[in-house]
């Protein structure tokens, strides 16, 4: 009847399968539509428009002077100030025509006196739905109102595609918008009147419907070369359609930054990283998600959710962990096109980011939940068992698997779709990764090679000095340089008399004192002439003229000085030969018989011209 409220819910299921709902009034219109290229045009029998002078407080509608025509529920209501989207819920004690009638609204607004019009059934912003109509297609303007009739500028202009048809099957690899049920499909070889009736499988990253993909049609075709082909809007005269009173919000959120406001000085255990991730609209966050970072050894490690629910940002925290390192820091995750055969997974061309052990895949027919468990390169295991074609995935970045945890819009209806992350923001791109953070949380080890100044071996006296170098894998920071000086200690107090070399700090390791002195060894008995500086003791190693093998101090035997590691005797680890049988021929000696100790270059012979070993030959 002309009086009937209808009441619709509508579930609207978002690309990730998660519906969005609202109840609300609305009316049922008959129509057409015809689109071109750049717009699509319905044209409605929406019965008279009400014409008043109206006022508003609260959800209330004053009819204060009737003009015209007649009020009901369900018309829009538009009007200065009056707030988009305004529509009758209800009838108070107006009856559609009288003065100072009241009615409700459903939207709450304070209006004075204004001019009122009431139009049944579609006001821009409204949902409509009907055969022919892609999903969600909404009212954008009113273009004419004329008695009954009116014109209005809706979503969805003809749409470009490009595929095959093969009998009834229509498959489609590339489009300029979306495709609904009841859409005319023309084109080269396509028989007029033809329609799409369904849609069998998507061939979208995230399976949503609508775009690429397989559709049933009307007529049977063979059209096997890829061909161009338009898809438009047309409902034929008469068409009943119905709208809402309200917009349904389908949309989820996708991710549109990922950036930093730390600064980019290498970071080292224990350090933090704050990690801003932009989105599309304000989002609603349950649980705690994480952003999986690529960074070593753990593989991957997580930035922990902070703060930034009902906003467009959340913040995150990543502490670098120990064995963590990376020259950049970067979001992991990966776009690519692969197959799964059983619980192998081969991927075929990566298109952004890295594959990697631990992320979670999703695509079309790919099992909720399949992670990668090991591989590497093109061969990757799978945790579930099953079989998808090849087809374009996504590997996971941000992570809201835990049961208990997810980021949706406000309405808390439309849930993040997480191969968004990595297709809007691939890694390698984002502002994070810009920021060329390093990260080395690895301990060092470090060969040491000595490099003489000179070729062969020679004695090294008081003041000589070696080259040392120290082998890193990779590029390290010197914060400091080692001291070098001489002293004394008493208890635990250490005073210094000279420093010759760096600086001396809290938190050095002191290796012991040198001394400089002069003496002589026999056999394995070194006796102190004379000590110039410093202190001998055991455990200190010897050099000089002569002296073979780098003997080491074991004890003081006797003491001539006031004080221990003065002038006296000492036992060395190492023995100096006191006679050695053998011959020389020029340069040459040749030792048969070595009855104790050790030779090394330096030593001086007992032979005429007192000649010095210069090295070993043989």
């Amino acid at each position: 009847t002309a009086d009937m409220k209808v009441s619709v819910k509508v579930v609207a299921p978002d690309l990730a399968g998660n519906p969005a709902t609202a109840t609300g009034g609305g009316a049922s219109v008959t129509a057409s539509v015809t689109a071109t290229a750049t717009t699509s045009t319905l044209n409605a029998a929406t019965g008279s428009q009400a014409v008043a002078t109206g006022s508003f407080a609260a959800t209330a509608f004053t009819d204060t002077t009737h003009g015209s025509g007649t009020f009901a529920v369900g018309q829009a209501i538009t009007g200065v100030f009056v707030l988009p989207g305004t529509y009758i819920t209800a009838l108070g004690t107006g009856t559609g025509a009288n003065n100072g009638g009241t009615y409700t609204v459903n939207q709450s607004q304070t209006v004075a006196a204004t001019s009122i019009t009431g139009t049944p059934g579609l006001a821009a912003g409204q949902n409509i739905y009907g055969i022919g109509l892609p999903f969600n297609t909404k009212v954008k303007s009113n273009q004419a109102i004329s008695g009954s009739n009116s014109t209005w500028e809706i979503d969805n202009p003809v749409t470009s595609v490009t595929g095959t048809i093969a009998g009834t099957t229509l498959s489609i690899s590339a489009t300029s918008g979306s495709l609904a049920v009841g859409q005319v499909v023309s084109g080269s070889g396509v028989t007029a009147g033809t329609y799409i009736t369904g849609q069998f499988t998507s061939a979208e990253p995230d399976s949503s419907l609508g775009k690429t993909g397989t559709y049933s049609v009307s007529v049977s075709h063979q059209i096997s070369a890829n061909t161009a082909m338009t898809v438009a809007t047309t409902v034929a005269a008469g068409t009943v359609i119905t709208s809402a009173g309200f917009s349904i919000d389908d949309t989820p959120p996708v991710v549109t930054s990922i950036t930093t406001s730390t600064d980019n000085s290498p970071k080292a255990v224990g350090a933090t990283v704050s990690i801003q991730v932009g989105f599309s609209e304000a989002v609603t966050v349950t649980g705690a998600p994480t952003i999986a970072l690529g960074t070593g050894a753990p593989v991957t490690t997580n930035a922990a959710y902070v703060s930034g629910s009902l906003s467009n940002t959340l913040n995150f925290t990543y502490t670098v962990a120990a064995g963590n390192f990376t020259p950049r820091l970067d979001h992991a995750g990966a776009t690519f096109t692969g197959s799964i055969a059983g619980t192998t997974l081969t991927v075929t061309a990566v298109t952004s980011g890295a594959v990697a052990v631990g992320q979670t895949l999703l695509g079309p027919g790919v099992t909720p939940g399949t992670t990668i468990v090991s591989g590497s390169g093109t061969s990757w295991t799978v945790n579930i068992a099953q079989n998808a074609n090849s087809t374009p995935m996504a590997a996971l970045a941000i992570a809201t698997s835990t049961s208990g945890v997810a980021i949706r819009d406000t309405t808390a209806q439309n849930q993040l779709i997480l191969a968004n992350v990595v297709r809007s923001v691939p890694p390698g791109t984002s502002g994070l990764y810009n920021k060329n953070i390093a990260v080395d949380a690895i301990h060092r080890v470090a060969s040491i090679t000595s490099l003489p100044s000179t070729s062969g071996s020679y004695p090294l006296g008081t003041g000589s000095s070696v080259d040392v170098q120290m082998n890193f894998p990779d590029a390290v920071i010197v914060t400091g340089a080692p001291a070098r000086f001489s002293g004394s200690i008493s208890g635990t107090t250490l005073t210094v008399d000279s420093v010759t070399a760096g600086t001396i700090a809290a938190g050095q390791t002191l290796t012991g004192a040198a001394a400089d002195f002069t003496g002589s060894i026999t056999g394995n008995i070194l006796t102190v002439s004379a000590v110039s500086s410093g202190t001998l003791a055991a455990g200190q190693t010897i050099y000089g003229q002569g002296v073979p093998g780098s003997p080491v101090i074991l004890s003081q035997a006797t003491q001539t000085s006031a004080s221990p590691g003065g002038l006296g005797t000492y036992a060395l680890s190492t023995s100096i030969p006191t006679s050695l049988t053998g011959s020389q021929a020029t340069t040459v000696l040749t030792v048969t018989v070595l009855p104790n100790g050790t030779l090394a270059p330096g030593q001086t012979l007992s032979l005429p011209g007192s000649p010095v070993i210069l090295s070993q030959a043989t």
